[in-house]
C-alpha cells in the first residue's frame, strides 16, 4: 500500500494556540477490505459520485489509502500541502480554525463526509485545521488522481461542484445564524443541527451521541464558556433538554425548532 506522505504525517510541534492537548500520529492501517468496501459506499452517498462513471470509481478506489487517527490527533492544519480528498469512514472530526487569536470551532465531519475538496481543486493547503474529535479511520484519494479522472469524466467535476455548492450553503448558514439571531436562538439552532447529524431516539428523548463539552458548545456558537452554560441552564430549566456531563439530551425538539428561528 502506498505509504501517505506529507507534512501533516507523523508528528511534529504544534500551533501555540492549542497548547499541548493535541499529538499528531496519523497511524497508517493495513490494506482492509472491509473499510475500503464501506469507504466505496460512503463516497458514492455524496451527492453526484453516484452518477460518476463505474470506472471512474473503480480508480479512485484503487489509488486510495487508510489511515487511523485518535482522538485529538491533527489530521491536517491550515495553509499546509493537503492534496488529498478525505473521506470520514469511522468516527468524527472537527474544523477548527482562528478568530482574533482565538481558536474556533466551525462544525464537525461525521462518517461519509468530505473534507480537502478545494484543494483538491486548486491544489492549495487547507482552509482550517482538520483534528480528529474522537478515534476516526480515513480514507485518503490522491489529489492529482482526481484531476486526472476529472478530465475524462465531467460527472467527477459535478460531482466536486455539489461538494462545494454544500459547504457554501452551510458555511452562509453559519454566518446568517451568528451575525442575526440571538445566543439562545443560535444554540437551539446548534442542538438541532447537532440532533440531526448524531441524534439516536432512544424514548422519549433524542440523545445527542458525540461528546461534547461546554467549551465545544462555546466555541461553536462564538461565546465563552460561562454564557453558553448560563443558556444551556436555561434551555434544561423550560424543559427542552436535559444535560449530562458530555452529553445532551433533546426532550422537545419542536420547542428548539421554533425557538432556533425567533431570533
Amino acid at each position: 500500500m502506498t505509504r501517505l506522505r506529507g507534512p501533516w504525517y507523523g508528528r511534529r510541534s504544534l500551533p501555540e494556540h492549542y497548547g499541548n492537548r493535541l499529538n499528531v500520529n496519523v497511524k497508517i492501517v493495513l490494506q482492509n477490505s472491509a473499510y475500503l468496501a464501506l469507504g466505496r459506499v460512503l463516497l458514492l452517498k455524496n451527492p453526484g459520485f453516484d452518477r460518476c462513471a463505474p470506472d471512474t470509481i473503480d480508480e479512485l478506489m484503487a489509488g486510495a489509502s487508510l489511515a487511523r487517527c485518535e482522538r485529538g490527533d491533527l489530521v491536517a492544519g491550515i495553509d499546509e500541502p493537503f492534496d488529498h480528498l478525505c473521506l470520514v469512514i469511522e468516527g468524527v472530526l472537527e474544523i477548527r480554525t482562528l478568530m482574533s487569536g482565538r481558536r474556533h470551532l466551525m462544525m464537525f465531519l461525521a462518517a461519509g463526509e468530505l473534507t480537502g475538496v478545494l484543494c483538491c481543486i486548486d491544489g492549495k493547503g487547507q482552509l482550517h485545521d482538520v483534528i480528529a474529535h474522537s478515534d476516526v479511520v480515513l480514507m485518503y484519494i490522491p489529489g492529482d488522481l482526481i484531476r486526472r479522472r476529472r478530465i475524462i469524466d465531467p460527472d467527477l467535476s459535478v460531482a466536486l461542484e455539489l461538494q462545494l455548492a454544500y459547504r457554501s450553503r452551510r458555511l452562509y448558514e453559519l454566518l446568517a445564524g451568528t451575525s442575526l439571531l440571538s445566543l439562545r436562538a443560535r444554540l437551539a439552532r446548534l442542538l438541532v443541527q447537532l440532533e440531526s447529524g448524531f441524534g439516536i431516539h432512544r424514548g422519549a428523548a433524542d440523545i445527542i451521541s458525540l461528546r461534547l463539552s461546554q467549551t465545544d458548545i462555546a466555541d461553536l456558537l462564538g461565546t465563552s464558556r460561562q454564557w453558553a452554560n448560563r443558556e444551556l441552564n436555561d434551555l434544561e430549566t423550560l424543559g427542552m433538554i436535559r444535560v449530562k456531563r458530555s452529553s445532551i439530551e433533546i426532550l422537545d425538539l419542536k420547542a428548539l425548532v421554533e425557538l432556533s428561528s425567533s431570533g
